[in-house]
């Protein structure tokens, strides 16, 4: 280690100069040298395609955090029967210019918002790592088990600890450790003690997104809105040994929604997402640091209720070794082998990064607070393996990825010779939607351009998305706010608290750009310059500022620097805990000001936007300065990426106002940190052996900026009141909306114990719902003048486990009357074959009732519907209703509407009968997903079942026909059977599909068919009958 005198220590710090010598500075292959901090960091490192799809699941609303909500929709897709759409669209990151984020395939802040992702937050060790004997020291320096780990070996030495035993860390649950210093949970024997700490799982798939962590008992704990009935199984999560390999194990998870669809993420390599620290160096040999850490679990198949089907396909990865994380530069490696054509095709698979992280502590000699011996880092390195999304395929559709490499190499510098440097990351060139006999559909085209920059080494230009075209349309094109100006380098030291680009070319003759730091009088730091300043002419570069659409329309986007009110700091009378302070300012980034939209060149809306109650939710500590009796320390902390920024915002509002010019302006407003701050019930002990706690200023000891408060973000971002204006300013509405606050919700929570200096704290990550208990709406009209008022209330009520779900809404309207919709569902019915697949959100009884006030009894019925399902499995069927049972209001009683007959494998209903005894049947085409025929009469039933080989043939040609010859055979066997009719009393309506475009043709029982034409781009054009009259015609034009 480096040895310094105080003077020259402080010196240093002051001016971010502190340079690395044997140890700090480079990873020199131990993880245990990068610092828990600095290891957080990297584990929790992912692509930008990662973080952004991640980050548009995490955000409540967008203008909770100013930004606009836009993207471009490509495909929606009907996937089955029962399940729901398959979507694939484009997204946009509107936060602002961060240098050390590279733009992914789409360009620079678009991601691809397709099929799903598990992200994971990382808490101290990975849930799923198993530690290497302490007697070893571990191998790097890990020698405790993840939790998930640890808990898996616990259960073989029962009982697991308790919920309430782990917060109250009773000396039978956990211990510090005295090699370490760290605390640890026991397991069965010294070398099974794991780590208290749970990561912090998010999802994103199927348009729902939540999180969960793994609970006290081993079992997946969801947090979020309408997700609290589902089902997540970790089983297929492999314990993760600590081996010198690259690749980890192959780890699944699996979650099943509350309508019984199942969702596979992960397993094999090629869909997961994970990163690798290396070591770097000039002109050294690139070897692996540290463990492979799984960032992402991509979702690879979903099967439906019905036991259809959607795979999404990843690129094969498997020509990756198990030491593809090793290069040395010049010479034949397990990479670029000599005459090895491979080598290319791996490349793809693999990010290089590079980041300055300062993550140094320093230690004063025993009885010498002059002299200090330091040991940490002040750059890291890793590589992060992607999953590339190849296709998606269903048994009658695909959607198929192409892509070609990026035409520059990101962050090429002359003086850092790494191998990874020089690879090139994939783009996206278009998508494709296909038949299942291959027909192509439809198709999107993207174009791109590099900006700030040329590919010439030590130039460091981005690529933008400059165009996406689909097949026979105009494009979408996109401008953004950039000019003819050179972009920073991706490790650029200009940059603000945030890792926003701002500018400050002085920084880059610095080491580290940390701002000089003083304690006012009552012992709180702040800064004495503007290294680290945000600037809003930087930070804004390359900022998507226009796009124009097919139809020649525009949308402008006008953004302002993001301030703030309210600022959550750490100070001294606060013990160093987090609260909020009514100190404003100016963060990083964007936020959005105003939106216009153009047809024809003219303004047809303006949108306005104005902030109210912003709150700084992330405000940093470079360093802390310690003393005991006999030594001092010092730790000192930078990073040139904020790992938060990229999945999160830095400030959520209170109030928005969106003023659209010309008609009148609405009010929102949200829940934030000041309505809901986190919530102080922690437990927080202290280990006497470690030097630390005998320091003078003991509560930045215990905190070392560790120590926090239980989360309460999930009850934040909700809409609280929206106050809608006319243009005069008079009030037209005000809603308001009332959300679950008992405090028997703190309840429902998992215990977490993690270390802090020379403290241990537990926390509790709450997992309740946090449902809509009240919506009270207020209309006001001013026909006599004067405002008059009219309300309206809504109630609602919910179950809990299993099914968690809205079964009541009481409406009371402005005349005291009270209209009550009582719901139940398979829990209340207790149908244990539903409840057995994870079908809760099915409605089986739904009944409205009419009450003439509050005090009504029990209020009249005025409508009810029940559907009966199956108790036991059905055969050759999914679990469908057998029938609907109605209110007769006369005969005050209920009847059965209609019986379902039959259904086929994917839940199409082949036949059902009406409560008049009519009979209809239906025959399924195309692989199941289009009708065509429809039998309707009294012979239907017996029609169905002596024609059975007939319409055998008609579905076979149905799936066959994929040219002109099989459409005509198709037609043959079509007309044939409709001629059926004449033989039994039944009338047959016949009907031709061109799969994924439309309906070609309808014969109906007097056999007149009609035609239905489309253009080359698969707009209706018109309809004909059989002789080619034009019986209706569809014009599409482009504004100009």
């Amino acid at each position: 280690m480096k040895r310094y005198s105080l003077p020259v220590l402080m010196a240093v710090l002051a001016m971010g100069t502190l340079k690395s010598q044997n140890g700090i500075g480079q990873s020199n292959g131990s993880t245990s040298n990068m610092g828990q901090y600095t290891f957080q960091q990297l584990s929790s490192l992912k692509s930008p395609q990662t973080s952004d799809f991640a980050k548009y699941g995490n955000i409540p609303v967008n203008q909770f955090v100013g930004e606009p909500n836009f993207g471009i929709p490509l495909f929606n897709i009907k996937s089955s029967q029962l399940g729901d759409d398959i979507s694939v669209s484009l997204g946009y990151n509107f936060s602002g210019f961060i240098p050390n984020k590279r733009p992914d395939m789409l360009g620079l802040n678009w991601f691809l918002n397709a099929g799903g992702v598990i992200t994971r937050e990382v808490r101290q060790i990975p849930d799923d790592h198993e530690g290497m004997p302490e007697t070893n020291n571990g191998l790097w320096g890990i020698n405790k088990d993840g939790l998930l780990v640890g808990l898996r070996s616990k259960s073989g030495c029962p009982p697991l600890y308790s919920t309430v035993g782990i917060f109250s860390m009773a000396s039978n649950t956990g211990y510090f450790n005295s090699l370490d210093l760290d605390y640890r949970m026991k397991g069965c024997d010294l070398y099974s003690d794991y780590d208290g700490d749970a990561d912090i799982f998010t999802f994103n798939f199927d348009g729902v997104n939540g999180k969960f962590v793994i609970g006290n008992d081993g079992q997946p704990k969801i947090i979020g809105e309408g997700v609290k009935g589902f089902k997540i199984d970790v089983t297929g999560v492999a314990n993760q040994p600590i081996t010198n390999g690259c690749k980890p194990q192959n780890s699944e998870i699996k979650i099943t929604d509350n309508k019984g669809n199942e969702y596979y993420f992960g397993g094999e390599s090629r869909n997961l997402e994970y990163t690798v620290p290396i070591t770097g160096g000039v002109n050294v040999d690139e070897v692996r640091a540290g463990v492979s850490v799984i960032s992402a679990w991509y979702l690879r198949k979903i099967i439906y209720s019905n036991t259809e089907t959607v795979n999404f396909n990843y690129r094969d990865d498997s020509l990756l070794t198990d030491r593809f994380c090793h290069g040395t530069p010049g010479t034949v490696t397990d990479w670029h082998g000599i005459n090895n054509a491979n080598v290319e095709e791996r490349k793809k698979f693999v990010i290089y990064n590079r980041t300055y992280n300062q993550d140094v502590s320093c230690v004063s000699t025993m009885g010498n607070n002059n002299e200090f011996a330091c040991g940490g880092n002040d750059r890291v390195f890793s590589l992060t393996k992607k999953a590339i999304l190849q296709d998606i395929t269903t048994a009658n559709y695909s959607i198929k990825f192409s892509y070609s490499l990026q035409p520059y190499i990101f962050n090429y510098e002359s003086y850092w010779p790494s191998f990874f440097q020089m690879f090139k990351n994939v783009k996206l060139d278009s998508i494709s939607l296909y038949t299942s006999g291959d027909k192509l559909i439809n198709s999107f085209a993207m174009d791109y351009e590099l900006k700030g920059g040329t590919t010439a080494i030590d130039s460091y230009p981005r690529m933008f998305l400059k165009s996406v075209t689909e097949q026979g349309k105009n494009p979408y094109l996109f401008t953004y706010n950039i000019g003819t100006e050179n972009l920073p380098k991706g490790t650029s030291k200009q940059i603000d608290h945030w890792g926003y680009y701002n500018g400050r070319t002085a920084n880059e003759s610095m080491v580290y750009p940390v701002p000089t730091e003083a304690t006012d009088s009552n012992g709180d730091y702040y800064f004495t310059n503007d290294t680290r300043d945000p600037d809003f002419t930087y930070s804004s570069k390359g900022i998507l500022k226009s796009v124009t659409y097919p139809t020649k329309g525009t949308t402008d986007f006008e953004f302002e620097a993001p301030t703030y009110t309210y600022k959550i700091l750490r100070k001294k009378v606060n013990g160093y805990m987090p609260l909020a302070y009514n100190v404003g300012g100016t963060a990083g980034g964007v936020r959005i000001k105003k939106i216009i939209d153009k047809t024809d060149g003219n303004i047809a809306t303006e949108k306005q936007y104005t902030y109210q109650d912003g709150v700084l939710m992330q405000w940093p500590r470079y360093s802390m300065i310690l003393n005991n009796n006999q030594q001092s320390f010092i730790y000192f902390r930078s990073s040139s990426m904020n790992m938060n920024i990229l999945e999160s915002s830095i400030i959520n509002y209170g109030q928005v106002t969106e003023n659209v010019t010309g008609s009148g302006s609405t009010i929102t407003q949200f829940s934030n940190y000041l309505t809901h701050p986190d919530r102080n019930d922690t437990n927080t002990i202290v280990n006497s052996a470690n030097p630390l706690s005998g320091s003078t200023d003991y509560q930045l000891a215990l905190n070392c900026i560790g120590l926090y408060y239980n989360d309460m973000s999930q009850e934040r971002g909700k809409v609280l009141a929206e106050l809608a204006y006319d243009n005069l300013g008079k009030i037209l509405r005000k809603t308001s909306y009332t959300y679950r606050q008992d405090n028997e919700r703190f309840n429902d929570y998992t215990s977490v114990v993690h270390t802090s200096g020379p403290a241990a704290q537990a926390n509790k990550i709450y997992s309740y719902p946090h449902n809509l208990l009240k919506k009270e709406t207020t209309d006001y009209s001013y026909g006599t003048g004067q405002a008059q008022e009219t309300t309206t209330k809504e109630d609602y009520s919910y179950s809990f486990s299993p099914d968690f779900q809205l079964t009541g809404t009481d409406t009371t309207f402005p005349d005291g009357t009270i209209t009550r919709d009582v719901r139940s569902y398979a829990a209340q019915e207790n149908n244990t074959l539903l409840l057995s697949k994870n079908m809760l959100a099915q409605p089986f009884e739904n009944k409205v009732l009419k009450l003439q006030n509050a005090s009504d009894p029990a209020g009249k019925v005025v409508a009810y519907s029940k559907d009966v399902y199956p108790t036991t499995t059905p055969t050759g069927s999914p679990i469908l209703p057998e029938s609907t049972r109605l209110y007769d209001a006369q005969a005050i009683a209920s009847y059965t509407d209609v019986t379902y007959d039959k259904y086929d494998s994917k839940g199409n209903i082949l036949q059902y009968t009406t409560k008049d005894g009519q009979t209809t049947g239906i025959v399924w085409g195309y692989n199941g997903t289009l009708p065509i025929a429809k039998i309707e009469g009294k012979d239907t039933a017996y029609f169905m079942t002596m024609f059975d080989t007939d319409i055998t043939a008609l579905r076979n040609a149905s799936n066959n026909d994929v040219d002109e010859t099989t459409e005509n055979q198709f037609l043959d066997l079509l007309r044939t059977f409709q001629s059926r009719q004449f033989t039994l009393d039944v009338q047959i309506t016949t009907y031709t599909h061109d799969p994924l475009v439309g309906i070609t043709s309808i014969t109906p029982p007097s056999g007149v068919r009609e035609l239905y034409k489309y253009d080359t781009q698969g707009r209706l054009q018109k309809i004909v009958d059989v002789n080619g009259k034009t019986l209706k015609e569809f014009g599409y034009n482009y504004a100009q």
